[in-house]
């Protein structure tokens, strides 16, 4: 056996399976890749500190039995363990959403110990339940003033498509950080308003996306290029976010012209001003 072979063991829970997959040490008299439930038995006792922490965090015993490597994992946020008195390194821990929505899991676990993935996350500036602004307006050199921003705390919302949620934040003008007001839930109803949103996806740390840690999430630029989403779902306008009296706004440096029905395009733009 190599030092990379693994053994998969599942452990089912109330909010969902807990999936490990664990290396295992090599054996000079065994086929490389080949394991028996004794071997399985031996790797999941070396993760008994990890398995304890894990039982204390679900209030519930687990009792992890072999699976198949191939059988899909459920949805989850798998961790890399990396301090050998948990579990030996390079062990990961699938654990399900359901729970960690629940609980903050123990600090032993949230340090460096323990390496965390990201998500990715679609930032939201402003919103708009009706058009912002007339078509003829929205040009180059124009200014699209972001309504959330003139209020005292400037809250956004940071879409996370794959998993369907939504986090609430503060945008702070002055440094450019986001500070977390509401960690991970259910996400905001479909996509039907115009929407100002920055133009790259966000790496979102699980830890601050949870509400785990309270340090701010800063932004990879500022000023930020930003664009105009309407509710066709494409974009009609970008440019780069500027500070505009006492809140913000979007000053447009470019119109986006492919839109497939322009005509029909702007009839609806007609319309969300005769609603509104």
């Amino acid at each position: 056996m190599n030092a990379m072979s693994t053994c998969h063991v599942q452990a089912d829970t109330a909010l969902g399976p807990l999936r490990m997959r664990i290396p295992l040490p090599p054996h000079p008299r065994k086929v490389p890749g080949r394991f028996d439930n004794l071997d399985v038995a031996a790797a999941v006792a070396r993760c008994e500190p990890l398995l304890c922490e894990l039982e204390r965090w679900l209030q519930t015993p687990l009792d992890p039995a072999p699976v198949h490597a191939c059988l899909p994992a459920a949805a989850g946020v798998e961790m890399t363990l990396t301090d050998s008195s948990l579990a030996p390194p390079a062990t990961t821990c699938r654990l399900p959403w359901a729970a960690l929505r629940c609980r903050p899991l123990p600090q032993r676990l949230l340090g460096p110990q323990a390496q965390w993935p990201s998500m990715r996350g679609e930032l939201e500036l402003a919103r708009y339940e009706a058009a912002p602004a007339a078509r003829s307006a929205l040009s180059v050199g124009a200014m699209l003033l972001l309504p959330q921003a003139f209020h005292p705390a400037w809250v956004v919302h940071l879409h996370c498509a794959d998993e369907n949620a939504c986090i609430d934040a503060e945008h702070a003008m002055n440094d450019g950080n986001l500070r977390l007001l509401a960690p991970l839930h259910d996400a905001l109803p479909a996509h039907a308003e115009w929407r100002v949103v920055l133009d790259i996806s966000l790496d979102v740390p699980i830890p601050w996306a949870l509400g785990w840690q309270a340090c701010p999430l800063a932004l990879p630029t500022r000023p930020g290029r930003a664009r105009l989403i309407g509710p066709d779902a494409k974009p009609w306008v970008e440019g780069t976010i500027v500070p505009a009296l006492q809140g913000a706004a979007l000053w447009i440096e470019r119109c986006c012209d492919d839109h497939e029905d322009a005509e029909c395009i702007e009839s609806a733009m007609a319309c969300d001003f005769a609603n509104a």
